[in-house]
């Protein structure tokens, strides 16, 4: 018996069967995907509520190394990236130079200082540090290191001069003089009260000076001007008015000769040079 071609030969349709495990049907726009129950394949369409949440159970990795990127330069990035442990920067990491972020490490273009590392606070570059390695305020005169009484760097380190208009301190003691010194701390300038500016030496007040302009020892018959008879004498003291002394002692040679000069006193009470040889 030959064979007869039939085409198009269709047999009956069978009965609906039941729905798949795969994307369920419906959903509107914006909705997204999401698990209803831990039931296995028990998916719906939801709303979010603020972003899209793509919940991770094991690290994103790339391969290979340094080689792709999240986002593109000038287009196509993220807005923020929020970090809740530590973000380690294999190279570099390079700003825009957004100044409208508070707290933001930028790399900005102030004063002319191309290329400048700059600390910004509230949308203001308050710090920066350019290629020369200078720190620099981001103003000038306007910002502060440390706070008076509070949150102050405990020592500043200069290695050859500290230059500014104005140098201010504490008013000091004679053991923790305003003014001191590396090796002797207890030494140096302070103000003392009764408006003197005051010497200390090892801790002790020496001398000041009044705001009258007298210039004073601390302690009556102390302290000596020049070391002694014969060792660090001022060569003159000039006084414009008068010397008041209780006692003047004057040390002579331990031999006199004919025509030394010394001191004496007159028949008229002056103290004078005599060009007279001593009695012998």
């Amino acid at each position: 018996m030959p064979w007869t071609q039939v085409s198009n030969l269709k047999g009956p349709a069978g009965a609906v069967g039941a729905n798949g495990v795969g994307v369920p049907v419906g959903g509107a726009s914006g909705q997204v995907l999401a698990k209803v129950t831990a039931t296995n394949y028990d998916t719906g369409w939801i709303t979010p509520s603020s972003g899209v949440t793509m919940p991770l159970t094991q690290p994103i990795t790339f391969s290979p190394d340094n080689t792709y990127d999240i986002g593109a330069s000038g287009a196509s990035r993220p807005r923020n990236l929020f970090v809740g442990g530590t973000a380690t920067v294999g190279s570099t990491l390079t700003c825009n130079g957004n100044a409208s972020v508070a707290g933001f490490l930028d790399v900005p273009t102030v004063g002319g200082l191309n290329g400048a590392v700059g600390l910004m606070s509230v949308g203001t570059v308050r710090w920066q540090i350019p290629t020369a390695g200078h720190f620099l305020a981001g103003a000038d005169n306007t910002y502060d290191i440390g706070a008076s009484g509070a949150s102050r760097p405990r020592t500043i380190y200069a290695g050859t001069s500290v230059v500014t208009p104005l140098l201010s301190a504490g008013d000091g003691s004679a053991a923790a003089p305003s003014y001191s010194f590396a090796t002797s701390p207890n030494s140096g300038i302070y103000w003392g009260s009764g408006a003197i500016l005051t010497f200390s030496n090892g801790g002790v007040a020496r001398w000041g000076v009044r705001n009258t302009g007298q210039f004073i020892p601390y302690g009556d018959n102390l302290f000596d001007i020049g070391d002694s008879p014969t060792v660090n004498r001022p060569r003159t003291i000039y006084a414009g008015t008068s010397v008041i002394t209780p006692a003047l002692v004057v040390s002579a040679p331990s031999a006199f000769a004919s025509g030394d000069k010394y001191l004496v006193v007159d028949a008229s009470g002056n103290v004078h040079k005599s060009a007279i040889g001593p009695a012998s």
